[in-house]
């Protein structure tokens, strides 16, 4: 038996209009070749509340482990004749303990690297209260909570892992429907079971059934709570299961998964109004001829090329440039204040120079007094020039860095690296405009720039 998979996550209609970013992940793997087995499917759902503040970076890590950890556990079992009753206890004690303490790893590791920024604890601040913030400070984990599913495909058995809401379906050639885990009673309206809380390992389902001609199922399909939720009933959600068959013997699983992103935000749009995820498993036909229109990468076309992390970094070089650029504003401002008193004073000292200059006009040696005076008139209006210029030079220099700090203010979250980087380049470019304007204003007027 060989099988393929793929699968989209999909932004929910109501985080587009809340400017919320896609809290689902997905992730999968065929680690021999481009079909299984082995094959390796996970999905996660970040949690929505706020204290889950960086739920989406927190299900980005939950899907990975759960594939990395599933892949060392089939590489494991596989170098040992096993029977299914011994392979289900090795599942239930390993599994569920290795993927939360990778889970926990990865994500300390992370909040290491990229510590909770102001704007964080003031969000968090503000829609849910003191408490919450000492939750978080507490337990820095509990900003990443999030849900997983997964499912390993190897040459003998399947094993099925669930963590929280969300739901994992079959269907067997007769296009019957079942769910191959016990119902969670605890899982109730949003209430769910995370990888955030603790000994969440205790919580993880585990399940393994034999991979047997007209036992094994056709198609698996892995959906995020946003999807069943999307449906009036769990009669209507679980009729997704056939229909979806029927489309992928009739088009084919690449042709289904090009047209998912539409299916998905319709049903987000019409229905739970949440972020959707499906990652699809399908078994595939003898007949070689078929199995082309059904294949497809052995990496998920929708993960996003580049890292939170990276994006992290991004985000921090924008605060730094910030910082800068106002610390620039304020010593730029505080010299404009220092050659302001300057000017008066040098005023006040010509102004004093000319009046000695008439008194001592009347006296004895008043031809040599008025000369020296005079002198002395000339080199105060060239130190007075000298002012002027560095003034306005200062202060064009401001003005452009303050203008550059309004378009910082108006810039957004950044999204994607690409984004940050445009970004980054602009302002930097507005800096090096800024500097170069002074400077060349400065050299016009033969007067020094004091360095910010």
């Amino acid at each position: 038996m060989r099988w393929c998979c793929n699968g989209r996550t999909v932004r929910g209609s109501s985080h587009l209009r809340n400017g919320l970013p896609n809290q689902d992940s997905i992730y999968w793997a065929t680690p021999n070749s481009d079909v299984g087995p082995p094959l390796i499917l996970a999905v996660s759902d970040g949690h929505g509340s706020p204290a889950n503040f960086r739920s989406n970076v927190g299900s980005q890590y939950a899907a990975r482990v759960a594939v990395e950890v599933l892949d060392k556990f089939q590489q494991n079992v596989q170098t040992h004749s096993i029977d299914l009753a011994r392979l289900t206890e090795i599942a239930q004690q390993q599994v569920p303990k290795m993927l939360v303490q990778n889970w926990r790893q990865s994500i300390t590791s992370h909040w290491e690297s990229n510590p909770f920024q102001e704007q964080e604890w003031q969000r968090l601040l503000a829609r849910d209260g003191e408490e919450a913030v000492q939750n978080v400070t507490g337990n820095p984990i509990l900003a990443y909570g999030a849900t997983v599913l997964a499912v390993l495909l190897a040459d003998s058995f399947i094993l099925y892992v669930q963590l929280g809401d969300g739901d994992i379906l079959c269907v067997r050639s007769n296009e019957r429907v079942f769910r191959p885990l016990p119902e969670d009673k605890r899982l109730i309206a949003n209430e769910t079971t995370s990888l955030c809380t603790r000994n969440s390992w205790q919580d993880v389902r585990v399940h393994i059934a034999p991979v047997e001609a007209g036992v094994v199922p056709n198609l698996i399909l892995l959906s995020t709570d946003g999807y069943a939720n999307s449906f009036k009933s769990d009669i209507d959600f679980l009729q997704v299961g056939p229909d979806y068959s029927e489309m992928i013997k009739e088009e084919g699983l690449c042709q289904v998964a090009e047209q998912l992103p539409a299916i998905l935000e319709e049903a987000s749009r019409d229905g739970s109004g949440d972020d959707i995820t499906l990652g699809i498993i399908y078994l595939l036909p003898e007949n070689n001829d078929e199995i082309a229109r059904h294949l497809t990468s052995t990496q998920p076309p929708h993960i996003p090329e580049e890292t939170m992390t990276r994006s992290q970094e991004r985000v921090a070089d924008l605060k730094s440039l910030e910082s800068n650029f106002r610390s620039q504003v304020r010593q730029l401002k505080n010299q404009i204040t220092l050659l302001s008193v300057g000017l008066g004073i040098s005023i006040l000292v010509g102004l004093s120079s000319v009046a000695l200059g008439f008194y001592l006009l009347s006296s004895k040696g008043a031809s040599q007094t008025a000369e020296n005076t005079n002198l002395a008139t000339n080199n105060n209006q060239k130190k007075l020039e000298e002012l002027k210029n560095k003034t306005s030079a200062l202060e064009n220099k401001t003005k452009n860095l303050e203008g550059c700090l309004k378009g910082l203010n108006r810039i957004p979250e950044p999204s994607s690296t690409k984004l940050i980087n445009t970004q980054l380049k602009n302002l930097k470019g507005c800096v090096d405009r800024s500097v170069k304007s002074s400077e060349g204003k400065n050299n016009e007027s033969g007067a020094g720039i004091p360095e910010s």
